[in-house]
């Protein structure tokens, strides 16, 4: 994963923003429960 983040560095951003999105929703589906 790091080396395509490397590989392809125009979209990291867009990958760390889904990253973030699916981490916060687990997290907050966590929370929940």
């Amino acid at each position: 994963m790091a080396t395509l983040l490397r590989v392809l560095p125009e979209k990291r951003l867009l990958i760390d923003r889904k990253v973030y999105s699916i981490l916060r929703m687990s997290w907050q589906i966590n929370n929940i429960n």
